[in-house]
């Protein structure tokens, strides 16, 4: 069991995730945006994906684009523990999520994004 927990960590420290950290303080909003992972997903089209917005402890929002309309969203500890699993078909614009302090990987098909909850 240990070796799988260890290895999940390897696969999401593999990701590729977003060269950006968002500090989720306050009620300010952030757009998630890196230029090289839009890049790769040129190949999906508009119909296909969505934008979601979370909002975090009903504070902060994070805000996801280019996501696929189906499959599962997931959320992650740091350390590669499970926190959730939401239907991305059941996600329409914006979405509330309660967690506690921490760094989470957020990942819903080839999206991935850090987020730092104080």
């Amino acid at each position: 069991m240990r070796y799988c927990k260890f290895i999940l960590i390897l696969l999401l420290l593999s990701l590729p995730l977003c060269s950006y950290s968002v500090e989720l303080k306050g009620a300010v909003d952030f757009v998630i945006q890196d230029k090289e992972l839009e890049d790769e997903r040129d190949d999906v089209t508009d119909e296909e994906t969505q934008t979601i917005e979370f909002l975090i402890n009903n504070e902060s929002k994070v805000k996801l684009r280019k996501v696929p309309k189906t499959g599962v969203f997931e959320i992650y500890t740091i350390l590669g523990v499970k926190k959730g699993t939401i239907d991305l078909k059941k996600i329409t614009g914006e979405h509330n999520l309660n967690l506690k302090k921490g760094i989470y990987i957020f990942k819903a098909g080839k999206v991935a994004q850090k987020v730092i909850v104080k």
